[in-house]
């Protein structure tokens, strides 16, 4: 928590995660724009905080002094409690178990199915 901020820092311009959203994006879109200033371990860590909210920043609070010794563990410990966040892939088998439902236009099919997979 001591890391100084790096000379020109700006806040992030992502979204805070608040677990609804994809949270590899969100590490991804964080990395990427921690890596225009710094890659220091310290400072990521202390920053990452600043882009959470609700139960996702109560859970940040409450890791144990020390539990985090670099940023690859704190995503790891992130990822861990978070995975129900992440994106699922639908396989082909899924796929083909989507079915029309009964008395609806084919259209309302066709939306839903390009919806899912996208």
């Amino acid at each position: 928590m001591k890391a100084q901020l790096p000379p020109g820092w700006k806040t992030m311009n992502i979204d805070l995660y608040d677990k609804l959203s994809d949270l590899d994006e969100h590490v991804d879109a964080f990395v990427a724009h921690m890596n225009l200033f710094t890659n220091d371990d310290a400072f990521m860590c202390r920053v990452f905080l600043t882009n959470l909210k609700g139960a996702v920043l109560h859970w940040y609070t409450r890791l144990s002094r020390n539990s985090i010794d670099s940023f690859s563990t704190l995503v790891t410990c992130f990822e861990a409690q978070y995975v129900t966040s992440r994106s699922h892939h639908l396989t082909l088998v899924a796929f083909t178990k989507i079915q029309q439902e009964e008395n609806k236009p084919f259209h309302n099919f066709m939306k839903r199915f390009c919806s899912i997979s996208i």
